[in-house]
């Protein structure tokens, strides 16, 4: 239609016989053309920019969404509607309404929001403006896409650190449990300490003898063991007990992470988009690079078909599989109530010098006292709530 009132009032303008109507005809043509004009322009020269192509979150958390548009033309852009694709995620405001000044730039920030865990992908942005006069519209897809891994909840954990060995990052009291490999000071030698730990330079040079002092400081490996086979969990409320299952696995690795201490994953549990098969396992490391590692496979991680077995989990099985198990190293086994089976299983790794504790997500089934009783430290885990263990 545009370009029919175009070519019509240009040919008014040409061929009219009245000065008053090839007046107007020409000044509406020209308003046309500038309209058409600023269109084509606007529509080339104002850009967006994603500032955060790749954004990890938590379920329920914000995702905070920042786009920079920028406007190249030295004429303003007075209205600019921008609307992004959310896809599976909820978006606060499906559209936003922008002016952009002669060559300036704004950042729009877009809140969205995911009820699961798992990693999405959201876009393209979608712009709509019109020229100055308001005749007509124009519409652009930018085709930038952008990735989101939610994490599950993080709710605070505090199990106790009862064991560990010499060479970590938790301070304690025990001199017994000082790191060699962190000097702390000097100090003047007193009758009965160790030989080795005399300091046989310093004593040199002050002619007097000096011990060596370092960091006592605790160290616990954990490996993580999680069970989400489907044929261990009751069959009721099944999909709830594994989502509380993951997010028990990821306070633990959080609360050890933020610790400094190793810690590790294996897992009865699939990868979703990957062909990697059950189980998983990702040897123990320290730092929260190894923490971003492992929540983000728990963002991504799904239920596996068949029943979880713990000696193969640990310890993997068949010719080049086995996995290292360091000394002390504590196993933080998370899932259902385990069967007669299982549940020796678990004895088998007690007697194996392991420090075992079961973290029992709630079921319809009672677990036998009598069974457990002595073999390993049981933890409850409620179904709901922030509190997750239940002493």
């Amino acid at each position: 239609m545009r370009y029919v009132l175009l070519a019509l009032s240009l040919l008014l303008a040409l061929s009219s016989p009245v000065g008053g109507l090839r007046f107007i005809a020409c000044f509406v043509f020209l308003l046309i053309a500038a309209a058409l004009a600023s269109n084509a322009l606007v529509r080339r020269r104002v850009t967006v920019t994603r500032l955060d192509p790749e954004v990890r979150s938590t379920r329920r958390q914000p995702i905070r969404d920042r786009l920079l548009l920028r406007n190249f033309l030295p004429i303003p852009v007075a209205r600019l509607i921008v609307s992004e694709s959310p896809r599976s995620l909820h978006c606060n405001r499906a559209h936003h309404e922008v002016t952009l000044a002669p060559a300036g730039e704004t950042e729009l920030q877009l809140i969205l929001r995911s009820e699961r865990r798992g990693e999405y992908r959201y876009g393209p942005v979608k712009l709509l403006g019109s020229d100055p006069f308001g005749f007509f519209e124009w519409e652009r897809i930018d085709d930038s896409q952008a990735r989101a891994i939610v994490f599950p909840m993080l709710h605070p954990i505090r199990p106790v650190d009862r064991f560990g060995a010499a060479g970590g990052s938790v301070a304690v009291q025990n001199p017994a449990c000082e790191d060699v490999t962190r000097f702390r000071s000097l100090r003047e030698y007193v009758t009965g300490d160790e030989p080795k730990r005399i300091n046989w330079k310093a004593s040199a040079k002050s002619g007097r003898l000096y011990t060596t002092e370092y960091e006592k400081t605790l160290s616990v490996a954990v490996r993580v063991v999680l069970n989400l086979s489907e044929d261990d969990y009751p069959t009721r409320r099944r999909d709830q007990l594994i989502e509380r299952a993951v997010e028990v696995a990821a306070a633990l690795i959080f609360e050890y992470a933020k610790r400094a201490q190793p810690v590790g994953l294996v897992a009865a549990a699939e990868l979703a988009g990957e062909a990697q098969k059950s189980p998983l396992a990702y040897d123990e490391r320290s730092g929260w690079q190894q923490a971003e590692t492992l929540l983000e496979v728990l963002a991504r991680i799904r239920a596996a078909n068949g029943s979880a077995d713990y000696i193969r989990l640990v310890y993997g099985s068949g010719r080049g599989t086995g996995r290292r198990v360091p000394a002390g190293l504590r196993l933080f086994v998370v899932g259902p109530t385990p069967n007669d089976e299982q549940i020796g299983q678990l004895r088998a790794l007690r007697k194996g010098r392991l420090r075992v504790e079961l973290f029992e997500v709630e079921s319809t089934e009672t677990t036998n006292p009598s069974t457990l009783a002595g073999v390993l430290p049981v933890h409850t885990v409620t179904l709901t709530g922030e509190q997750i263990v239940d002493r």
